[in-house]
């Protein structure tokens, strides 16, 4: 389905796997995602979900200066 979101030659793993609260499936260590509090996505799930619920892309913002970790701007 996502084939760039999923890293299936990653043989460890590093802590709590993270999976998608939209999908359900594992995010890739460096995949795009958006954390919203204890609740991690997919870059594209988000924003998916979020032109579905409101008609409109949503705003996002690097958290921490990451290039693949966003926030919903406030």
């Amino acid at each position: 389905m996502f084939g760039f979101m999923l890293d299936e030659t990653e043989a460890h793993e590093t802590g709590r796997a993270q999976t998608c609260r939209t999908c359900h499936i594992r995010v890739a260590q460096q995949a795009p995602r958006v954390v919203v509090g204890e609740d991690t996505y997919h870059r594209d799930c988000y924003e998916a979900a979020h032109k579905k619920r409101t008609g409109k892309r949503p705003m996002l913002v690097a958290h921490n200066g990451d290039r693949v970790t966003f926030r919903p701007a406030a």
